[in-house]
């Protein structure tokens, strides 16, 4: 089940999208990306920018965070639990069937 509110979680990760694509153009025009492929007996080796490692940082966060809000399910929990919110069988068995097909 998804739940409104995410718009953050999607502005993070798009955000983080754009900067590694960012530092991946610089490097290749020799913008300000310190990218270099440098061959070594044991293999190759890259190094990347601060920006570029930032926006790798910002994306495993991004993909670490919940797919739901904890606040607005604890909310949802207290509503129902004091009578403020009566469920809708009907709504939720369709939403249900929508998501599943």
């Amino acid at each position: 089940m998804k739940i409104a509110g995410q718009d953050n979680i999607g502005a993070i990760a798009g955000a983080a999208r754009s900067e590694a694509a960012g530092a991946r153009r610089a490097g290749e025009g020799g913008g300000d990306a310190t990218t270099s492929l440098d061959a070594d007996p044991a293999g190759s080796s890259l190094t990347l920018s601060p920006r570029s490692e930032e926006a790798s940082r910002v994306t495993e966060l991004a993909k670490a965070a919940p797919d739901f809000r904890i606040d607005l399910v604890e909310e949802a929990r207290a509503d129902l639990a004091a009578g403020r919110m009566e469920p809708d069988s009907a709504a939720i068995a369709q939403k249900m069937a929508q998501e599943m097909f």
